[in-house]
């Protein structure tokens, strides 16, 4: 292989090069992953949220409409 490269100190610049740049990208890599995350953390909080909020107004409305029938029980509409 050495004789591709002028001398062994070629092959361990290219060496610092290659792991160089290999930091790089795994840096850029866990940068996005890291953003994803959040991202997708951001999403579930939301949709836990959504769905207690949910609940909530299902209850609301069974009694508002158990309310409405008394109501109209009493007033003999029903």
């Amino acid at each position: 292989m050495l004789e591709f490269f002028a001398s062994k100190q070629d092959l361990k610049d290219l060496k610092i090069d290659l792991e160089d740049k290999m930091t790089k990208h795994r840096d850029d890599i866990l940068t996005v992953l890291d953003k994803q995350t959040a991202i997708l953390r951001r999403l579930d909080e939301e949709r836990i949220f959504g769905s207690v909020r949910v609940d909530k107004l299902e209850k609301r409305t069974d009694k508002v409409e158990k309310d409405v029938k008394e109501i109209k029980i009493k007033l003999a509409i029903a």
